[in-house]
């Protein structure tokens, strides 16, 4: 699979081997490490080219385009329709009629994850729609201890 950014400057193309290159569209030359993505993953570059959205095997992942570095834990999709918003700092999540907003800004999901649940995520909740280690959801709440 191959995807272009809307600005043609970042060409990213998937390998058979299971690893995803992002190269600069006019000279071919690799920017920075392969990123590990499914065979035959589907590539959609945001709209302002600084996220690159990886489909495969009902699971989406987001990476940083200028780090490569993944955007928080991947995200079951196998039920839902998504669409980048044009700009490009949430997706549009749709399933069973109810369309949900997924912000693509770490420094936000603090902030969002403490809005939909009215209280610090449990330790398991972290993990799965966060990553990496539990912190206080809510500033007005202790950090999960379980």
């Amino acid at each position: 699979r191959v995807a272009i950014d809307d600005g043609r400057r970042v060409l990213a193309v998937g390998q058979l081997d299971g690893t995803l290159t992002l190269r600069d569209a006019a000279t071919l030359e690799r920017l920075g490490p392969d990123i590990a993505a499914p065979p035959g993953a589907e590539l959609v570059f945001t709209p302002d080219g600084r996220t690159l959205t990886v489909t495969a095997n009902g699971r989406l992942r987001l990476f940083d385009v200028a780090s490569h570095a993944s955007i928080g834990p991947a995200v079951d999709v196998e039920e839902f329709s998504y669409t980048p918003l044009p700009d490009s700092r949430s997706i549009l999540m749709q399933r069973d009629g109810a369309i949900v907003e997924l912000g693509l800004e770490p420094a936000t999901w603090l902030e969002q994850a403490c809005r939909a649940a009215g209280r610090n995520l449990t330790s398991e909740e972290w993990a799965t729609y966060i990553g990496g280690t539990p912190r206080a959801t809510c500033p007005q709440w202790p950090a999960p201890t379980d």
